[in-house]
């Protein structure tokens, strides 16, 4: 993975209980981190993952992640003047760390540009446009920026055609929807032409109802093909993957912690080969709610195992 940030990390991603050295960024899902011993003008991060991780120095607790004196947004950044760590509050120090592009990634959008109307392709050539959406500072997003979608008239657009009609294909990203009402917040979309509310040949993934999602293929006529997926509750992060070839839909979906559901149905082909990918924009409606990293595999269904490993590297 890459640190972002002015002053250098060594990251490391250490569980249970852990000594930490100079210089270096604890990523913890839960246990205790001991500070090293301090060295005049170094420095020392600690970034809790889903558990609170309990903080040492000297034999005596300093605080936890869930403790406000030492972090409201579970980062804790700290420098020494040579006999005591102190923490820095803010985010003087700190930055986000940026999983690795993984291989079958043909397309990515990490969204952390946090300011201007491009979503950069970071993996191939395929920037996308954004039409109304803003941006957002959020310490739980993968890159600390978001992008906030209004349900009205907001959406995204890759600013020319991939792979993603026929299959096979796979499309995932992290999304929390304020509003789940059914058939009118469309998560995405892709379509033959860039009017996001035309009737094209395509598919979409909108919500159905409380913590449910579905997907719709359209080739003249829509037809739901999955419907009634666990989704998260509104308000909450949620990881989506969809795959769509060989005769199938098949959409996976996560909460922050855990997987909610793996289904599959009969369909399969959205028409042309190629078409435009819509974040929050499709004939349903538009999408409430906030979007965070964006990945595509043109011509590839990937495997569960691999879909897995990136939920897990972009958890909240």
């Amino acid at each position: 993975m890459t640190y972002q940030t002015t002053n250098d990390f060594t990251v490391t991603r250490q569980d249970g209980t852990y000594t930490g050295a100079t210089n270096e960024l604890v990523v913890s899902n839960g246990g205790t981190v001991t500070l090293p011993t301090p060295t005049a003008g170094e420095k020392f991060g600690v970034r809790a993952l889903q558990n609170d991780v309990t903080i040492v120095q000297n034999g005596a607790i300093e605080g936890s992640t869930s403790d406000r004196r030492v972090s409201a947004d579970g980062n804790s950044v700290f420098v020494s003047d040579g006999s005591e760590w102190y923490l820095v509050s803010g985010n003087e120090y700190f930055g986000y760390d940026i999983p690795d592009a993984e291989p079958w990634q043909d397309n990515r959008w990490v969204m952390n540009e946090g300011s201007g109307s491009v979503l950069n392709d970071d993996v191939g050539s395929t920037n996308a446009t954004l039409n109304g959406p803003a941006w957002e500072s959020v310490s739980d997003a993968t890159g600390g920026q978001t992008i906030t979608l209004d349900g009205v008239d907001d959406y995204w657009i890759t600013d020319s055609r991939l792979t993603l009609l026929d299959g096979p294909l796979t499309v995932c990203g992290w999304v929390r929807p304020e509003d789940m009402v059914s058939f009118q917040n469309p998560l995405l979309s892709v379509k033959d032409t860039t009017d996001p509310d035309a009737k094209e040949n395509g598919w979409y993934v909108d919500t159905d109802g409380d913590s449910a999602l579905l997907t719709v293929e359209r080739s003249g006529t829509a037809s739901s093909v999955c419907r009634g997926v666990p989704f998260v509750n509104p308000s909450e992060w949620g990881f989506f993957a969809i795959l769509i070839g060989g005769g199938n839909h098949r959409l996976i979906t996560y909460s922050n912690s855990q997987e909610l559901a793996d289904q599959s149905a009969s369909g399969g082909s959205g028409g042309s080969a190629d078409g435009y990918l819509f974040g929050g924009g499709g004939e349903s409606g538009r999408f409430d709610g906030d979007h965070d990293y964006f990945s595509v595999a043109q011509n590839e269904l990937v495997s569960k195992s691999d879909i897995t490993t990136l939920w897990e590297s972009t958890q909240r």
